[in-house]
């Protein structure tokens, strides 16, 4: 713990480009756009230093059907 936040979540799809099957993955990024270049623009990108941490966790819990 005490590391910089990592705000952003990044969903990885692959449709059997690079796997042998579809994949979706959940990963930290340190910032969002498609393009470093745009996240730099507008502020939206977490620098670290060499050896400096940063944190990031989930929480995932199955959405249960509502009773009516």
């Amino acid at each position: 713990m005490g590391g910089a936040a990592i705000r952003t979540l990044g969903i990885w799809i692959d449709r059997a480009g690079y796997a042998t099957e579809d994949v979706v993955a959940f990963e930290p990024a340190t910032g969002w756009y498609d393009s470093l270049e745009r996240a730099e623009r507008n502020g939206q990108v977490l620098r670290l230093a060499a050896r400096e941490r940063a944190e990031w966790s989930v929480s995932l819990a199955p959405l249960l059907p509502t009773r009516r």
